[in-house]
This record gives structure tokens, sequence and C-alpha cells, in this order.
């Protein structure tokens, strides 16, 4: 006698008795269905469980993860860095551009920054562009692998033909150029000098915009600003890579040189928020001040963008006003 169909194996017919048995096989074997999100919680946790066996080696040692964790911008920038990345130099070798004064000031911030970025390179040279100076600045060398140059230029345009100068004198060693990575922190003087010793030396040249050279204004702030936008067009089309501090000033480099677009990036100034938070104050303003019930503090690097004589005038009618309102 044959033996019929087994009913009971059959598949329902009901269509919400077939989800259901749909679902429950799913949820059996949640491991095996990324897309499924098990909402109960106890086979959440089993699932958890075996993710975490799964991941462990023998040793116990974490083999892969996803998650995500948070730190502290303090903790991540005095960690071990994340990425490694293979060379075939042995270190790298820096050299700077700038018009940044306050370098030569001892222990002045930029000073500082520039320490704390001595421990990612071999060597760093800078070279200072400094105007109206009759003095010999001497080399300085602020650490075992930090030195300051400084230029000695009676007029603005002298000051890229110099620092041009003490480079090829400086850091010309056996008919080699000791630098690796060219930096200008500027795209006028500083970045007409450095493009003529990357192109002289086959370097890479990296081009910093910091200030807003698209402001109407810019030209009105010095008597030489149109001269510096004529250099600013020519070093720009130039670079090998472009880092501005806003996305505007991005933006407007990116739609009149459109093939810097992939060379171009923002990144802004890094503040130290945490460090000054922490910081334990050695100054009571009260104390120092005590004929003032109100203090208004700024604090700038007295330089002319740093608009200190703009709040010195916004603020005299107020503190003549009031005697009891001091400006620090």
């Amino acid at each position: 006698m044959a033996k019929g169909p087994n009913l009971y194996n059959l598949p329902p017919l009901d269509p919400s008795v077939k989800e259901a048995q749909h679902l429950s096989s799913l949820m059996d074997d949640a491991h095996e269905h990324e897309d499924v999100v098990v909402l109960d919680e106890t086979l959440r946790l089993q699932k958890q469980k075996e993710n975490t066996e799964f991941l462990m080696g023998e040793e116990g040692a974490v083999l892969d993860s996803d998650e995500t964790h948070t730190v502290t911008a303090g903790v991540a920038r005095s960690s071990d860095p994340m990425l490694e990345v293979a060379s075939e130099r042995d270190s790298v070798r820096l050299l700077i551009f700038t018009k940044n004064v306050a370098l030569r000031q001892l222990g002045s911030l930029a000073q500082k920054r520039l320490l704390e970025l001595s421990g990612m390179f071999a060597e760093i040279h800078v070279i200072i562009l400094n105007e109206e100076t009759e003095e010999s600045v001497p080399t300085v060398r602020l650490s075992d692998n930090v030195w300051l140059y400084c230029t000695e230029s009676l007029y603005w345009w002298k000051m890229g033909f110099d620092a041009h100068r003490i480079a090829r004198e400086q850091l010309t060693f056996a008919g080699g150029f000791r630098a690796d990575i060219i930096v200008a922190e500027d795209p006028f003087e500083s970045g007409a000098a450095a493009h003529f010793i990357a192109e002289k030396y086959d370097r890479p040249l990296q081009v910093h915009v910091l200030e807003d050279i698209y402001d109407p204004e810019f030209k009105e702030r010095d008597e030489h600003n149109v001269w510096r936008l004529f250099i600013a067009r020519f070093v720009l089309t130039r670079a090998d890579c472009i880092r501005t501090v806003s996305d505007f000033t991005r933006t407007h480099i990116v739609g009149e040189y459109p093939h810097l677009e992939e060379f171009t990036e923002t990144l802004p100034v890094y503040y130290n928020l945490e460090a000054w938070r922490d910081m334990t104050p050695t100054i009571n303003l009260k104390e120092r001040y005590p004929q003032f019930k109100f203090i208004v503090l700024h604090i700038s690097s007295m330089q002319a963008k740093s608009h200190t004589g703009e709040v010195i005038q916004g603020l005299a009618p107020i503190l003549r006003l009031y005697p009891t309102i001091g400006l620090v």
C-alpha cells in the first residue's frame, strides 16, 4: 500500500501562518541574517555573546570590531597614530615659509605649536620673512630638530628673494636639498619663494590660504595687497595642495580654478579648548584691578588682523561713561 503525503510537513496555506513560521525560523537563526533586527532582549543578548566569542581569538584578543569609540582631542593628540603609513624614506624633513614673526618670541603660542609639530618630522626648518629690519638676525635652534631662519629685508618685495636665498644657502648639502616637503603659510611672498624652491629641487608644495583674499576690503588693508593678489594667482595655480581655513575661501578658489578642486581642502585652525579649560589661572584680574567691577578681556596676537584697534575704539565711549568698567 503506497503511503500518502505527510500532511503535517506541508507548508500552511494561510498567509499569516506562513509569515509567523518564517519569522520564527529567522529568529532561531538570527546570527545568519544580518538584515534581520531581533527585538527580543534574550535573543539580542545571546547574539551579542556569540559575536563577542567570534571576535575573540584563542588568546582572548579582539580580532575585529566595528564599535566606534569616542575620545577627546587631548587623548587623540597624545596617543599613537591610528594609521601607519609605509614610506621608502626613514624620515621626513619639512621646510616652512612664513611671515609669522611670533615664532621668534620665546614661549609664544605659535612657537609652542611648532614644537608640538616637531614630534611628527625628523627635521623642521622655518624661514621667517621679516620686513623692515636692519639688524642681523642669527639662526635659532629651538630644539634638536627645529631651526628658525629670518630674512633681513628692507622692503616687502625683497622678502621672497631673501627667503629663497636662505633656503638655497642653508639647506643645500653636497648638491642635494635637505627638505622633502615645502609649505607656504601664505600665497604671497612666502608662496612665491616656496614655489621657486619646490620647482628647483622637485619637491611637493602645499600652500595655506589663512585669510580671505576674496574680501573686497582686502586690497585696502595694505597698499601692497594689489600686487600680492597677482602673486597669489601665480602661486595657487602651481601648488600641489592648497589648505584653507574655511569652506567660503575654498569655494572661491575652486570656482576660480576648477582644476584645483581635488587638491584643495578645508582644515580649520586647531584650538586646544581642553587645555584652556583645564589650565590653572596664574593671574586674578579682580585682584590686580580692584577698581573695576566689570572687566572686558581681549586676547589677541597684537597684529593688524587681530582687530585690537577696533576693540579699543568700540569700547572707548563705554569706558568713558562707566569708570568701573575696565578693558584688559
